[in-house]
Parts: structure tokens; C-alpha cells; sequence
């Protein structure tokens, strides 16, 4: 408009000629030249020139790395790495696709101690000191085992039984003995939380069971913390800290709404589900406060890393990951569907930063902390179980390679690094054949 910048005039592209700029109520309808139409232009190319020096101005102040650090042999995995920048997203998506793939599944077979055992399910098994401990629920039931400590004798030995099914075990590894912590989901005699030590060890602890909760409550979930060892436990009208040296409660927090998982987010603070909310307690102060709100009930909860400040929460739609310092939105998150109350979840706190949980067929997904995409499903053993699988949890082997563990029915399902394919296709194994 206004090529030559003729006071009163209009130019019109398309026509190559100028009019003269008429009133609204003169002008013809939909004219060009009508001083509305011209008024309209002059701020469309007045807002026009403005953005075009902002971005001029951004563009001038933006510091762009050399081309160089995006090609793949001297990006993120080599000349970027040594001068300490952050690896490529794409270099990172790769090395979590790789490191889930060669996760090999295998099942061993556990027998069972007693006959009652045989038909129930295995809940958890974990090794301690050398010895195992295997935990079975059953027919309303649970009982827990532990291995002898001489290695020519693996019998199992009856450490506790329950009248209710069990909800987490703890063990607290001592200079002298071991402690076990179990806790069970209804507040039926003799109790629904035991701590005792091994059997043939010397110890000055003795068997204690406690009664949580009132007689029509029942416990869903428990953290332990190794530091102070303190145990946090969560449930259908209250939240509980224990002291486990005393054996005693020291905090009760009555809920709103059932509590269906917790977790330690720091030697001082507890972090658990309440309903759709998720709420803080801090030991130090007892004081208690409300972070973010779910759009659905809670079903998992878990701190990602050793920071003290990431939360990973779920419920049977979506996990997202929160920053308790910033605002209600989270960092990230991602689609998970699963059945049942509770989600099995387990992160890699290791530094992969994978994120391991059963969806709704019993298989389990993996995904990434850093990109918040699904980097794939980990292969099934070759014989299938038939309930869905409990207590997975990350592990080490050899203080190095990540493996993954979980239980179902009878038996321990590990995925781990390489396994015996990688070892049958390898030249040296070949070689000794």
C-alpha cells in the first residue's frame, strides 16, 4: 500500500494504480481505499516490521554451537563428551533402545518350602548377607523364609507367618545380624508389622509385632529408610513412621483418602499418594502440605533419583515426573495403562535413567527419564506365568550391568545384560567348545 507515500492515496497492488482514501460510509463495499481497510493495513505491516526485529535481535544473540558436535562420530559420543556437553537426544534414544534389547529374560523355578507355599505365589524374593529370603502369599496368608547360613545346608527356615497377605519386606543389614521388617495388609492377630532379626544370629533385637491402623483399615504400601532407619507405611486412614530401633510409631497423619503407595523422597521426607493428591510430610517439622493434584487416584509413586527433589508419579492412565521446587506442571510424562490399584513400577537409579512398569497385558514396558518416550517391551521368558508379576525392582550385577527382577507364581523372572545367547554367539565360547 502507498508505494510512493502519497499523502490521502492508496495504491492497489493488483490494479498498479492509486486511489484516493475515502470514508467508510463513501467508499464502495469491501473497497481497499475505505479508511478502515487502509488503517487495518498500516497496523498489520506496523506489527509485521516490529517481529521481524525481534527476531533479528534473538538471532544476533543466540549462541550456536559449531556444526561439528551434531555429526555422530564427534557429537555426544565423542568430541562433545570430552569437552562435557550433554549428549545428543537422538545418541541417547539409541543407547537406551540398545541397552533394553539386550535385556535377556530367564526364570528359575523356586520350590516350595511347605505345602500350603506350593499353592500360593512367591511375593518377593531378595538375597541378603549371602542368604535368601523368600516371602509367599497364600490362600489369605503369608509367610516368610530364610535361607540357613552354612552353603552346604540351603534349607529354608520359618522366619514368620501371617494372617493376611504381606505388602512389602525390608531387611536392615547390621555389623552383627540382620533385621527383617514385614508388613501385612489387614491388622489381624498377632500383627500386621514384624521386626526380628535372622534366625542363628546374635542379636539384641526381639521378634516384635505391631498393630497399625485400626480393625477395619488395611496397609497398601511401605518405604524404609536405611539412613535413620525409619519405616513409612501407607494406608486406607492413616499414614505411619515408625521407629525401628524402638519398634514404635512416632508419627500417625490421618488421610482424606487412601493412601495406595509412598516413598522417601530424603532422609527427613516422606512423599505418598492421597487419593488424587500428592502430599510431603516432613519428619523435622510434622508438618504436612498438598504439591500437585492427579486428574485420577494414585497408584504409584517413587523418587527417581538420589536428588531429593524428582518425584515419578502414576495412576493407571499416565506417569509423569515433578520437580517439588517449581510449579504444579510436571518436567515430563508419558501414557502407561495398567490394571489393579497398584502400579508395579521400578527406576534405574543407577544412571541409565529408565523407568521399568507392568501395563495391562503383564508385560513390561520401558521408558526414558531423559526423553519421555517408550523405548520398547522387554521379551517374556519362554514359559509364560499365569498371575500378573510383583515386586519389580532394579538390580546390579558385579557392581555394573543393570538387571531387572520380578516375581511370579513359583518363581524369579531376571532380565540381564547379554545372558547366555550373548555368550553361546561369542568367539571365545566357541572356541572352548
Amino acid at each position: 500500500m502507498d508505494r510512493g507515500s502519497i499523502p490521502g492515496y492508496y495504491y492497489d497492488e493488483e490494479k498498479k494504480k492509486y486511489f484516493k482514501i475515502q470514508a467508510n460510509h463513501v467508499a464502495p463495499a469491501d473497497a481497499k481505499y475505505s479508511k478502515s481497510n487502509v488503517n487495518l493495513e498500516k497496523r498489520a505491516a506496523k506489527k509485521r516490521k516490529t517481529e521481524d526485529r525481534s527476531r533479528a535481535t534473538r538471532f544476533k544473540q543466540t549462541v550456536r554451537p559449531s556444526r561439528v558436535f551434531e555429526h555422530p562420530l564427534s557429537g555426544g559420543v565423542g568430541l562433545g563428551r570430552e569437552l562435557g556437553l550433554r549428549e545428543h537426544v537422538v545418541d541417547m534414544n539409541v543407547r537406551d533402545t540398545f541397552l533394553v534389547s539386550q535385556l535377556r529374560p530367564s526364570r528359575a523355578e523356586i520350590a516350595a518350602p511347605n505345602a500350603a507355599s506350593r499353592f500360593g505365589t512367591l511375593f518377593d524374593a531378595i538375597t541378603v548377607d549371602g542368604r535368601s529370603v523368600l516371602a509367599y502369599n497364600h490362600a489369605g496368608a503369608s509367610s516368610v523364609y530364610v535361607t540357613q547360613p552354612n552353603p552346604a545346608h540351603r534349607a529354608l527356615f520359618p522366619l514368620v507367618a501371617f494372617n493376611s497377605p504381606l505388602v512389602n519386606i525390608h531387611t536392615i543389614a547390621g555389623s552383627e545380624s540382620t533385621t527383617l521388617i514385614a508388613c501385612t495388609q489387614e491388622p489381624k492377630p498377632p500383627g500386621n508389622v514384624f521386626i526380628g532379626a535372622f534366625p542363628g544370629q546374635h542379636s539384641a533385637t526381639q521378634d516384635v509385632f505391631l498393630r497399625v491402623g485400626g480393625l477395619e483399615s488395611s496397609l497398601w504400601a511401605s518405604s524404609l529408610n536405611g539412613e535413620t532407619c525409619h519405616l513409612a507405611v501407607s494406608g486406607s486412614e492413616a499414614v505411619f513412621i515408625l521407629d525401628i530401633a524402638s519398634a514404635t510409631s512416632t508419627y500417625r497423619l490421618p488421610l482424606q483418602d487412601e493412601s495406595r503407595d509412598i516413598t522417601w523422597l530424603d532422609t527427613r521426607t516422606v512423599a505418598f499418594g492421597e487419593g488424587r493428591k500428592v502430599a510431603l510430610f516432613d519428619t523435622r517439622s510434622g508438618g504436612k502440605s498438598t504439591r500437585f493434584q492427579r486428574k485420577l487416584p494414585i497408584t504409584a509413586i517413587d523418587s527417581p533419583d538420589e536428588s531429593g527433589m524428582h518425584l515419578l508419579v502414576a495412576d493407571n492412565r499416565r506417569s509423569d515426573m515433578y520437580d517439588t521446587r517449581m510449579d504444579k506442571a510436571p518436567l515430563l510424562g508419558f501414557s502407561h495403562v495398567h490394571q489393579g490399584p497398584q502400579l508395579q513400577l521400578a527406576a534405574n537409579i543407577a544412571g541409565s535413567g529408565l523407568i521399568a512398569a507392568l501395563d495391562v497385558n503383564n508385560d513390561i514396558q520401558t521408558y526414558s527419564l531423559r526423553s519421555a518416550r517408550p523405548v520398547g517391551v522387554l521379551q517374556r521368558p519362554s514359559a509364560k506365568g499365569k498371575s500378573l508379576m510383583t515386586k519389580l525392582r532394579w538390580t546390579e550385577l558385579d557392581g555394573s550391568a543393570p538387571a531387572l527382577q520380578a516375581c511370579q507364581d513359583g518363581s524369579v523372572v531376571k532380565w540381564t545384560y547379554g545372558g547366555a545367547e550373548d555368550d553361546e554367539a561369542s568367539p571365545s565360547a566357541n572356541k572352548h567348545r
